[in-house]
């Protein structure tokens, strides 16, 4: 017998204001954070947030919805399978 998928995956978004706001959508779960790094779950993969000054200002898994605050430097995604970058401490700071 066939399964029948019911439930459909949630939109994913991302919206940046100036590189100090970031609003997300489509978040299933929060990995880690801290002042540095956020890592995420969301409907298109694992996500990884890098700046300075980071701060979790909402946070409604509920609804998939995020917003950071702080010095955002880069957005990366992990696709699944691809093994995962380790990065010290070291070459967070120094880049």
């Amino acid at each position: 017998m066939n399964e029948v998928k019911t439930a459909q995956a949630k939109k994913h978004s991302v919206s940046l204001d100036n590189r100090k706001k970031m609003v997300l959508e489509g978040v299933s779960d929060v990995i880690s954070f801290d002042e540095w790094q956020v890592a995420l779950v969301t409907s298109c993969g694992e996500m990884t947030v890098e700046g300075k000054g980071l701060h979790v200002s909402v946070l409604e898994l509920e609804s998939g919805r995020i917003e950071l605050d702080g010095e955002i430097d880069g957005i990366f995604y992990r696709d699944e399978g691809e093994p995962e970058k380790k990065r010290g401490i070291l070459s967070r700071i120094f880049g």
